[in-house]
């Protein structure tokens, strides 16, 4: 008897969807490798009216066929060929193959919280979802990982007030999975559009912390059956390696510092043209002593947001989103203090709603403009110098285009 084998090197490229491109792709035979092998047994994926066996890594999970084939057009091809076998050998990571059999038992693994403990278990059936044509599976991973590093502005704001706690504190690494795993799943399954939030996110931290990488997800050591009779454990248990870490790599860790790089010049030239070379609202209610109350307060602002980038606010010095939202919540502010009394920002109420415009209109330049800074995007219709905000952002600084 024959062990079918199925080999291929990461997800398949929408071409070999064909049932003909498929079954080149699936070995009928292996002779080196003899059908007796020995195998450890999963119990927790071992089915006493299972009908097939699937080996990887030494690994074997007693499954159903149907179920197989009911989910992955290319199981329905490979178990479908006119052969006579109960064995399959798949050239993955046996975790990998316990988390993608365990979810079309069970359904992905998709949780609403702690998802930095399930990065595995989702990286693993996305990854062979993506690899055996298992659409809903690897829809459900991808819209779990996009949650977290989403493609739009408003689900990004969305994503940051999650990772704020009630003190106000940002503890992003509590609920989302870090970037470099994010980054590095990403360009080995080709998903483009996770890159630009995690790159951005990944670019808040300093260098030094960037270049030492992450801790590796978690290792998944799978329960065995030693015989019938004897079960050494009867489920996966998680064991954490702090040894372990994971890397950009080197051509993503250059890109990473030179979009960090670019978001500080941004920032830099909107800071001085769209600050403190502001020019008062063309309505401002102060225009009787030259508008000096509104001058006064852009200048507050542009030297307390000098300040924060500067390092007060600590782990937020590379962040324009960030830095964009706290000036415009100095606006609204009424406790800055002489001493003697608190008081709000002097500023007019048209000079006040002229910056609120401009600066909303800034970060959804700053999101537009996050893939070029990084590299992810052609550069070809890009200029050079300065990366400048659109024409016509705001109607209060035409005087300085």
């Amino acid at each position: 008897m024959t062990t079918m084998v199925y080999s291929t090197i990461g997800p398949l490229p929408a071409r070999f969807r064909s049932s003909s491109l498929r079954s080149q792709l699936i070995s009928r035979e292996e002779p080196s490798l003899p059908y007796d092998v020995p195998f450890k047994k999963s119990p927790d994926l071992w089915f006493h009216d299972g009908n097939i066996i699937v080996l990887a890594g030494g690994f074997g999970f007693c499954v159903h066929r149907g179920q197989l084939q009911r989910h992955s057009e290319v199981f329905a091809d490979m178990l479908g060929l006119p052969i006579s076998d109960d064995r399959v050998r798949l050239h993955d990571a046996p975790s990998d193959v316990y988390h993608f059999l365990k979810a079309l038992y069970d359904g992905a693994p998709i949780h609403d919280q702690q998802f930095p403990a399930d990065f595995d278990a989702v990286s693993a059936v996305l990854r062979l979802s993506s690899k055996y044509f298992v659409a809903a599976h690897r829809a459900q991973c991808l819209a779990r990982l996009s949650h977290d590093y989403p493609p739009t502005l408003a689900e990004w704001d969305r994503r940051e007030r999650f990772a704020t706690d009630n003190a106000g504190r940002y503890l992003p690494r509590d609920q989302i999975a870090s970037p470099v795993l994010v980054i590095n799943l990403a360009r080995e399954l080709d998903l483009g559009s996770l890159l630009p939030a995690a790159f951005y996110d990944l670019s808040r931290y300093g260098p030094s912390k960037t270049a030492n990488g992450t801790p590796a997800p978690p290792a998944l050591a799978l329960g065995v059956c030693t015989s019938a009779t004897n079960v050494t454990s009867t489920a996966p248990v998680r064991i954490p390696d702090s040894t372990d870490r994971t890397y950009l790599s080197p051509t993503d860790l250059v890109a990473l510092l030179a979009g960090r790089e670019a978001g500080q010049a941004w920032l830099t030239h909107f800071l001085d043209l769209y600050v403190g070379a502001r020019l008062p609202s063309l309505a401002c209610a102060h225009r009787q002593d030259n508008s000096r109350s509104c001058r006064d307060s852009f200048s507050f602002l542009l030297l307390n947001t000098r300040r924060a980038v500067g390092g007060i606010a600590v782990g937020r010095d590379a962040d324009p989103l960030y830095t964009l939202d706290k000036m415009k919540d100095l606006l609204h502010r009424a406790d800055f203090s002489d001493g003697a009394r608190s008081y709000g920002l002097p500023m007019c109420c048209f000079c006040k709603s002229d910056f609120l415009y401009a600066v909303d209109r800034a970060r959804e330049e700053v999101w537009k403009t996050v893939p070029q800074w990084f590299g992810l995007v052609s550069h070809a219709s890009t200029t050079t110098g300065h990366a400048v905000l659109v024409p016509g952002l705001d109607p209060g600084m035409e005087a300085l285009a």
